[in-house]
């Protein structure tokens, strides 16, 4: 199962290039600059510090609770066999979509799926 997931997910990753991108020319630089290349430092800072408006404790936080929380979601489901009843469900999507709005960048790019 791991090597089709890892194989799913590579062809995925790969093809967004083109869907991208607007031309060939284009594409075929990406590509040839997604190996052999050191990371880019900058690129980090700016994605994931300067656009969110968090700091790196606040990112780190934020990132060490979203895996605590898969873990004890997967405690709950699996190890207990319990399940979220319909309507806590149906009480924690609004809370979702409400945490998703405001979590979100103010200065967001425009959806990619505008330009067809």
């Amino acid at each position: 199962m791991g090597i089709h997931w890892g194989l799913t997910q590579f062809v995925v990753f790969f093809s967004w290039i083109f869907f991208r991108l607007p031309n060939l020319n284009n594409a075929s630089l990406a590509i040839s600059h997604l190996f052999g290349h050191n990371a880019d430092v900058q690129f980090a800072q700016k994605v994931y510090v300067d656009l969110s408006g968090m700091t790196r404790a606040q990112l780190t936080m934020q990132l060490f609770a979203i895996v605590g929380l898969m873990g004890v979601a997967y405690a709950t489901q699996r190890g207990l066999k319990l399940q979220l009843s319909w309507p806590i469900k149906m009480l924690l999507l609004p809370l979702c979509a409400f945490l998703a709005w405001v979590l979100a960048p103010e200065m967001a790019s425009p959806f990619i799926y505008f330009d067809f």
